[in-house]
């Protein structure tokens, strides 16, 4: 009995290393499971998160290890939160998955994901460490920016097979990032993190909560469609959140889109995640529909829910001066009355065709603002600031962030907006004379357009806001109304091209008729 009974003692200690769980409810690292390390330099706080508590006054490198011996057929789930962008050098974590000893900062043999590159855009990598190389061996697809909030699952198959997910929300909704096979090292004795920094403010801004790790969990989890892109008026593209089964995929009926559209004659898979639906009716411009989404599953046989999606179908089309035309800056927004304590340009689509204002501009012949891709619809404001800014006036109206955006001079400035063709569509030359009210130039009320429908961009055509917030970013103007322009055109400048042509420049739009009239003209000599 006694070989019996230290053979069985022997089974459940080795159980108990070969994996755990610890969602930190017990405020306890020391017991259950136990990690080693820096363990001074982490606390759980009162949402029992595991959070960092490093050194505050100069950079450092946190590890925190337990023990863990299960490496085939094993999963690693856990939660992940960075309040910061993290860097390729000076500020990342590392969490080892497979390690053959405890203390990362030495030479070891094993595998770990990781976050940090260079610029604003992180995305989640495998990584496999031999000794003192590392080697990437994966890459996956979501991308996190100046924090990363995140639900992490990996999978190990015996003999090396990698998979792993994230829900980019931080839930458990996992998306595929991808796999690879790497049966380099099969065996490991620890888990853990290592948290590096280089800016002192970083002490304790990692955390991380419901680790598990041990035998591969059933997928119980259904697919679902976390994007969708119009690729032209008669085609769809989706994207699920895991591999489908393709064959269940392909049916046709599963999918339809109102308005009369109905569903797709034909279903092409870019991979086991991605499909493209093409229907034989197009989609109305610029009209709202949905396609409904049923039966399909994932290779495990989860049935997505059924599932609606909005989308609109925008016809682009190519924009000409004055479709789009600049209708309020906000140069001074100190003091501020109601409105965020930041500048802002808005613009108008007072045409009736929509614009993608990918590659569009807006200088002041200092510094250009350049804009991403986005779908500016017929009728449409938006307003625009710096990317920095952007959320202060998400509950304003629509907005939109650029990289960079000119600094509006209180005093004045000359805007000018162009398309991606460099064709001026607006120019805009302010003063602090056009507010024509001594309380409202010392700052917190913008400047707004009278018609903006008028092309005309002088001083007659604008004034100081009369919005008891300051200003209407985002909607139409307080001062909107019609303009009469009583004021005659006049020459801005001549210049001479050569023998026989010289160019005149007006200061506002001409009547095209009378311009090409020739007997408007004369020459003495």
């Amino acid at each position: 009995m006694r070989p019996s009974l230290i053979l069985l003692l022997l089974l459940i200690a080795h159980c108990g290393y070969s994996q755990f769980t610890d969602d930190f409810s017990d405020f306890d690292l020391t017991t259950n499971p136990t990690w080693t390390g820096d363990v001074g330099s982490f606390i759980t706080n009162t949402d029992t998160l595991l959070q960092s508590n490093g050194n505050n006054s100069m950079g450092d490198t946190l590890i925190l290890s337990t023990v863990n011996t299960q490496a085939d057929s094993t999963e690693w789930k856990f939660y992940m939160q960075l309040d910061f962008n993290p860097t390729e050098t000076g500020n990342f974590v590392k969490v080892y998955l497979m390690s053959d000893v405890s203390d990362f900062n030495q030479a070891l043999n094993g595998y770990y994901l990781r976050i940090g590159e260079t610029g604003s855009s992180d995305t989640l990598e495998l990584w496999r460490q031999d000794g003192i190389i590392d080697t990437k061996i994966l890459t996956g697809l979501a991308a996190f920016g100046s924090s990363t909030n995140a639900g992490i699952r990996v999978t190990r198959k015996a003999g090396g097979e990698w998979t792993f997910y994230v829900d980019p929300n931080g839930g458990t909704q996992y998306q595929l990032q991808g796999s690879v096979t790497d049966n380099t090292h099969s065996s490991t004795a620890f888990f853990g993190l290592y948290c590096k920094y280089s800016t002192a403010s970083r002490f304790d801004q990692y955390l991380f909560d419901d680790f598990y790790v041990g035998d591969i969990i059933g997928d119980t989890i259904k697919p679902t469609v976390f994007a969708l892109s119009t690729l032209s008026n008669t085609e769809l593209q989706l994207n699920f959140s895991e591999p489908v089964d393709s064959a269940i995929a392909a049916t046709l009926t599963n999918y339809s889109v109102d308005n009369g559209v109905g569903v797709p004659t034909s279903i092409q898979f870019v991979n086991s995640e991605i499909i493209q639906l093409t229907f034989a009716s197009p989609f109305p411009d610029g009209v709202p529909g949905t396609i409904s989404i049923n039966n399909v599953e994932d290779e495990n046989g989860n049935v997505i829910a059924p599932t609606t999606i909005p989308f609109t179908y925008y016809l682009i089309s190519v924009s000409q001066p004055f479709d789009v035309v600049i209708t309020e800056i906000m140069a001074d927004a100190n003091p501020p009355v109601n409105l965020p304590l930041a500048e802002y340009i808005e613009i108008h689509n007072r045409s009736n065709k929509t614009f993608n204002l990918n590659s569009w501009s807006i200088t002041d012949g200092t510094s250009t603002g350049f804009f991403p891709t986005y779908i500016l619809p017929a009728g449409a404001y938006l307003i625009v600031c710096d990317d920095s800014n952007e959320n202060l006036f998400t509950s304003f109206g629509d907005v939109l962030g650029l990289g960079t955006l000119p600094t509006l001079n209180d005093a004045g400035d000359n805007l000018t907006m162009r398309n991606s063709n460099f064709e001026v569509l607006d120019f805009v030359n302010y003063s602090i004379d056009w507010y024509k009210d001594d309380l409202k130039d010392d700052g917190g009320f913008s400047l707004e357009k009278i018609d903006v429908d008028y092309p005309c961009s002088n001083e007659q055509n604008w004034t100081a806001s009369e919005s008891l917030d300051g200003g209407t970013p985002g909607y139409l103007n307080s001062v909107d109304g019609d303009f009469i322009d009583n004021t005659a055109p006049a020459i801005l400048y001549t210049s001479i091209l050569n023998s026989s042509e010289f160019i005149v420049v007006f200061n506002e739009p001409m009547d095209t008729s009378n311009l090409l009239d020739l007997s408007t003209y004369a020459l003495d000599n």
